[in-house]
């Protein structure tokens, strides 16, 4: 099975354990999903402005929070994002949004099925 979030990644996340239990790893969990949904309003801002300085700067902080939580295929997305409007121009850039928001949207549902959310 294809997984969005890198397993090894999420078991390090639980290991770092506060005194409360599962409160950090769940922190970190809610930080990512708000991360992640204000990340796809800034993209989807960005491209309705055809603002490519604001597309990068929302794909960077996206990928950021992507990378603490090991989802690695978002952070690639993200990256491939930046890059294009590094360019200066949205124009090429509609396939790497479409396939940004797919992962977004694989990883926040993995995220939303673990376990720690079941409770």
């Amino acid at each position: 099975m294809t997984t969005e979030i890198d397993s090894e990644m999420l078991e390090e996340l639980r290991n770092l354990k506060s005194d409360d239990n599962n409160a950090f790893f769940l922190k970190l969990m809610k930080l990512f999903l708000e991360a992640v949904e204000d990340g796809i309003k800034g993209i989807e801002d960005a491209f309705r402005a055809d603002d490519a300085k604001a597309a990068k700067a929302a794909a960077h902080a996206m990928k950021s929070a992507a990378f603490n939580v090991g989802a690695k295929q978002l952070v690639a997305q993200c990256q491939a994002l930046e890059d294009q409007a590094a360019t200066g121009t949205l124009k090429k850039a509609a396939g790497v949004k479409k396939e940004l928001l797919i992962r977004a949207k694989l990883a926040t549902l993995e995220v939303k099925g673990l376990p720690e959310f079941k409770k």
